[in-house]
């Protein structure tokens, strides 16, 4: 009869042990790592865009100021390449507000 309680004994300390071993391996299961949280944020930066207004540089007068002739043609040719320089900044500030426009 000592030897059947033995027995008994020993098949309830092995379930005890199988039991406990399973829920200590079941506790200590790794956890998934928590999902991404994926949130849209709106960032504002300038991208630079060509431009479609295109402005052609003239060839002004006062260009080969040494070719001329005498004073009297120099600062002639002078003033009509200022005349011309104004005409083109003027119409690169008109392409410039185009393309500020858009």
């Amino acid at each position: 009869m000592i030897f059947c309680n033995d027995i008994r004994t020993t098949n309830i300390f092995r379930a005890a042990l199988c039991s406990a071993i399973c829920i200590t391996l079941t506790a200590c299961h790794p956890t998934p790592p928590p999902e991404p949280i994926i949130k849209t944020v709106e960032v504002r930066i300038p991208v630079p865009t060509p431009c479609p207004a295109m402005v052609n540089r003239p060839a002004f007068a006062d260009e080969d100021l040494p070719s001329a002739t005498d004073i009297f043609d120099a600062a002639r040719k002078a003033k009509i390449g200022l005349l011309q320089r104004g005409e083109y900044e003027h119409e690169l500030e008109g392409a410039l507000a185009a393309c500020k426009g858009r």
